[in-house]
């Protein structure tokens, strides 16, 4: 569905088209005010005809991904989990974290819901177990190899060296997948027993070391105390609902342990239906690189399960099954997952209602300073950054109801400007912003916030062009680089005695400030790249990455000999000379 201005404002999907979309327009139908608003809106249709209910499945989350249509229900956004793999592919594998279920060969275990939680993993299994933790291609590795400085700290057996054999190394991978599918006991029983020796010998710092890796196993076991008798891989969704908002929950359970969970709140569900809110949510949990597992519990039935089955089979490589358990201890894993959504559907309510009130007595009181007639929605924060007089660029980001909305954020390049003139840039930035829309770049503010003092705010004013209904006002900071006052274009406004006042401004000030030297880092480090290795005949993206890879900066690129860039896999004699020629000349005309 797309606006007067063609921007999509809704994606859907149907098997008859007719009919869903006749359901939008039928007289007395019992619509959300939600729904009313879109319906209004709409001034046009555009349609896709997929092969298959699957294909389309994924067009509509490919594209909801894409253009976030305002409409939708948004769920969770790029998120991956990490999970541990073991490069069993490997002569002598790796234990690693990743986020890439797909690695050749590999074998996982997590999803973990963070990366420090696999990490902890990681350290103590490498105490424990040491294994190698290099890239190297171990297929090459034995006696009179070079070692490295995990083996001379012991973090390493020495593989690439022969320091020990494939079989004692497999045992040490044995003991390491018995640890992660649940079964720590004889990990324990080692660590007590070495813990024991070391004291006995007066070792009494060993002996503390590894009691504390002990206590971390245990720590770790404890967290997956909820175990079942199935050993096969799920993934468990439930949900519990609180008025318009709903809360769903999922768990990791591996090896009939639990291994993780998560959780994801809507708001605004009372126009949705919760088996197609559900279904929507598995289809965000699953877009990305998440790792599928065997099976998938639900709390309740979806629609269009067969599909779901269909396209994560399809993702998985393999069969999976989607089931609603009734009875027994499948259904006994859906209701604790239901009492741990009720849980975080509490905390959730908390937090926003304790993060709400410091926010809104931080705008409360800017509100009071300035003089505002009304707390202000909108905030519209502005920034320049250069190196000297190139790259100069300028940001804006938007903070709704005092919290950061990342997808209204913009961006822009410096044109036609002669020297390092801040206050010129920030006239034709807010110029650029002000030439647009409402639709393209959001309502008009409610506040401007510029980074700079009273010169940026007085030429801005000048300028004309902001509407003289918004307000604009200045950041300063102090020599601690803190926000210290808020300035007008007349006069400064103190807020170092107002600390939640000084917290919210300062976060605005730091969030554009991260956003300009991000934008200005990214730009002049593309223009970098460009102007060199793009410059010489025969070097491409691929041999461009080829080399950045083998030299790892454009320093060792340029001090490179010939027979180190001929020495290069990938890169042939006629490129190799092509580049060594570019920056020999360059040397010798310097």
């Amino acid at each position: 569905m797309h606006d007067k201005d063609d921007t999509i404002i809704y994606v859907g999907k149907a098997v008859s088209l007719k009919n869903r979309v006749r359901q939008y327009f039928r007289k007395n139908h019992n619509h959300s005010e939600r729904i009313l608003r879109m319906i209004s809106k709409i001034d046009h249709f555009e349609y896709i005809v997929t092969n298959t209910e699957t294909e389309a499945l994924v067009l509509e989350s490919t594209l909801i991904k894409k253009h976030s249509p305002k409409y939708n229900i948004l769920m969770k956004d790029g998120k991956t989990y990490t999970l541990l793999c073991l490069t069993l592919a490997d002569r002598f594998p790796r234990l690693i974290r990743t986020h890439n279920p797909n690695i050749p060969g590999g074998v996982y275990f997590g999803p973990f819901p963070s990366g420090m939680a696999a990490m902890q993993v990681v350290d103590i299994l490498g105490e424990i177990y040491p294994t190698r933790q290099c890239t190297r291609n171990s297929k090459d590795f034995g006696p009179g190899g070079k070692g490295c400085l995990n083996y001379d700290i012991g973090k390493c057996p020495g593989p690439c060296m022969g320091k020990i054999s494939e079989e004692e190394y497999k045992q040490r991978i044995d003991s390491i997948i018995a640890f992660l599918k649940g079964h720590s006991e004889d990990t324990e029983k080692l660590l007590k027993q070495q813990m024991v020796e070391a004291a006995e010998q007066l070792n009494f710092e060993r002996a503390a070391k590894l009691r504390d890796r002990l206590s971390g196993i245990k720590h770790i076991t404890e967290r997956q105390r909820v175990s079942f008798t199935d050993g096969r891989e799920w993934d468990v969704f439930a949900y519990t609902k609180d008025g318009n908002r709903v809360c769903f929950q999922v768990f990791f359970v591996r090896n009939g342990m639990v291994t993780g969970r998560d959780y994801y709140v809507v708001d605004n569900t009372e126009s949705w239906d919760i088996q197609e809110l559900l279904s929507s949510y598995i289809r965000s949990f699953y877009h990305d690189d998440t790792f599928v597992p065997e099976e998938i519990l639900l709390a309740e039935e979806v629609e269009d399960r067969e599909i779901l089955e269909s396209w994560l089979s399809q993702r998985k490589g393999s069969k999976v099954h989607i089931s609603v358990p009734k009875i027994g201890e499948r259904r006994r894993v859906i209701e604790i997952v239901e009492d741990n959504a009720k849980i975080s559907m509490q905390q959730y309510k908390e937090s926003i209602k304790k993060d709400g009130s410091v926010i809104y007595d931080a705008m409360a009181s800017i509100t009071r300073m300035l003089q505002l007639e009304s707390l202000p929605d909108r905030i519209e924060s502005y920034d320049i950054s250069n190196l000297g007089n190139e790259d100069m660029v300028g940001v804006m980001v938007v903070f709704v109801e005092g919290k950061p909305d990342p997808k209204s954020y913009r961006r822009f390049k410096i044109k036609n400007q002669a020297g390092q003139d801040d206050y010129a840039a920030m006239c034709q930035v807010i110029s650029r912003r002000f030439s647009h829309s409402q639709e393209e770049f959001g309502p008009w503010p409610d506040l401007i916030l510029l980074d700079g003092g009273r010169g940026h705010v007085n030429t801005v004013r000048s300028s004309g062009a902001v509407p003289e209904e918004v307000p604009v006002y200045g950041l300063v900071k102090d020599n601690k680089h803190r926000t210290r006052t808020i300035t007008s274009d007349h006069t400064e406004f103190d807020i170092s005695n107002n600390l939640q006042l000084m917290k919210f401004i300062s976060s605005i000030q730091d969030e554009v400030h991260r956003y300009a030297i991000t934008y200005q880092r990214s730009t002049r480090q593309a223009k970098v790249n460009k102007s060199q290795l793009d410059q010489i005949k025969g070097v491409g993206p691929k041999r461009k990455q080829i080399l950045y890879k083998a030299f790892g900066s454009m320093k060792a690129i340029k001090e490179a000999t010939l027979e180190q860039l001929l020495a290069v896999d990938g890169i042939d004699k006629v490129t190799a000379q092509a580049v060594y020629n570019y920056y020999n000349q360059e040397r010798q005309e310097k």
